[in-house]
């Protein structure tokens, strides 16, 4: 086990992840001063200390020994079948030159511009409940292929992952337990998220792959995440992902289809409110001037890429409460009527919407469609929402 970089990079990953010297000799179980004997290569650590403290640490133990990289290393790139996001670019200019309609809101992701504002908007987000998720997701005590959809730039994803390699069940070793799959139909945001994965995790050796593509097709490329032969899924939707279907109920019983019965599901909704304006107040208050507002930007970018920043946009919320496939849910639109000067007529568009459910009507209507929820933990007062785990039947 001698190596004379060893101290090195152990001290690397502790400062990593946030310990001293003693808490993580004690955390691995080992006398207080075995951290900084090996750091200051005072001592050679045995293979049993090696591994103690990788498993605390989420690296790989040989990584720590000799810098060497995990067995079977997979880093892959890959393109879901028939994705076609010319295709996507045009069906999307179609809709915005017609009299009107819905843009689809994964529209506001594809191009370049719409994800780096995304990007900027992304920064000011907190953090999800997923330490508490995580405990119960390794209760599976499998191991497990971690799929992301519309994992974006991929920060809770990542995150949520290193949770469960500081678990036993999922503890650091040649041949990683867990595995990351990244699924976005934006390959700015798809390419940000696989480069914020693959540094985060690097020293944990875990397989990453990223898949450029449309999820709503996701039957199509199930056995993408069987590369190392079948094992337990867990699918992610994080960031508010679920509201943005038009039939959320369709959706998980038609595309997650390929899921088996024990796989699990992990998503975030927002909650809602008896007076919806109380936590959405953008239904009754005037919207900030689009100049100023960086999110209301990002909303409006497929209408004024088309119409012009310079564009006249009126913009009116509205409550909808006929949109929602889960009974006791409403959505918050943002109407948004441009006045077009060549054709001399306004054109309504539904520029962004955002979904809340009822608490339990959510978790009865997903358990109708085969996923029962086995977890839930709310976020904070400021953000009505909850995290929930489910397990298919």
């Amino acid at each position: 086990m001698r190596h004379e970089t060893m101290g090195t990079r152990l001290q690397e990953a502790r400062e990593a992840a946030g310990l001293s010297r003693r808490g993580l000799s004690d955390q691995a179980g080992l006398a207080n001063q075995t951290a900084f004997m090996i750091e200051t290569g005072r001592r050679m650590p045995s293979v049993d200390t090696v591994e103690r403290l990788a498993n605390v640490l989420g690296v790989s133990p040989a990584w720590i020994a000799y810098g060497a990289q995990a067995v079977r290393r997979i880093r892959n790139y890959l393109s879901a079948p028939g994705y076609d996001p010319l295709k996507l670019g045009q069906e999307q200019a179609t809709l915005l030159h017609g009299c009107g309609g819905t843009i689809d809101q994964s529209m506001l992701y594809l191009d370049p511009y719409g994800a780096a504002q995304y990007a900027l908007i992304a920064e000011t987000y907190q953090g999800l409940p997923l330490k508490k998720a995580a405990t119960q997701i390794a209760s599976c005590k499998e191991a497990l292929s971690v799929i992301a959809l519309g994992s974006g730039l991929a920060r809770h994803e990542t995150r949520l992952v290193e949770l469960l390699l500081k678990l036993p069940a999922f503890a650091a070793s040649d041949e990683p337990s867990l595995d990351l799959f990244l699924v976005d139909l934006s390959q700015p945001l798809l390419s940000a998220g696989y480069r914020h994965a693959y540094e985060a995790l690097d020293r944990a050796g875990v397989p990453i792959t990223a898949i450029e593509g449309d999820f709503r097709t996701l039957p199509g490329f199930m056995d993408y995440f069987e590369a190392r032969g079948p094992r337990r899924n867990l699918v992610t939707m994080l960031g508010y992902t679920i509201g943005n279907f038009s039939n959320e109920l369709a959706f998980v019983r038609d595309s997650l289809v390929g899921c088996r019965r024990g796989d699990m599901l992990l998503l975030d909704f927002g909650v809602g409110a008896d007076d919806p304006a109380s936590i959405d107040p953008i239904l009754n208050q005037s919207i900030p001037n689009r100049q100023r507002s960086t999110h209301l930007a990002f909303l409006l970018n497929p209408v004024t890429r088309v119409y012009g920043f310079d564009a006249k946009i009126e913009v009116v919320p509205t409550l909808s409460t006929t949109s929602c496939a889960i009974p006791g849910s409403y959505a918050v639109e943002l109407h948004a009527t441009v006045q077009s000067t060549s054709e001399g007529k306004a054109k309504t568009f539904i520029a962004a919407s955002w979904k809340r459910y009822n608490p339990k009507q959510f978790a009865a209507a997903l358990k109708s469609v085969g996923w029962e929820q086995i977890g839930s933990w709310e976020f904070d007062e400021v953000r009505p929402s909850i995290l929930a785990l489910f397990r298919r039947n």
